[in-house]
């Protein structure tokens, strides 16, 4: 919807501790995480085959799951 806000979450378990990390969308796309977690690749893939999701900076969103 025009004028909508969306973010992006991550959910993480490092070292035994939840972490979650939340970040907005900026111009339609998203930054990739695969440079700071690189399994964020698989998922990022899988969001991008099913909902069209942008990740700047993931070489790998045409390859298949």
């Amino acid at each position: 919807m025009e004028g909508e806000k969306t973010s992006l979450t991550y959910h993480f378990l490092l070292d035994g501790k939840s972490e979650r990390l939340s970040y907005p969308q900026a111009d339609g796309h998203w930054e990739s995480l695969i440079q700071l977690y690189g399994n964020a690749d698989y998922m990022e893939r899988s969001l991008h085959r099913r909902y069209h999701i942008k990740f700047v900076g993931n070489p790998n969103l045409e390859q298949g799951l």
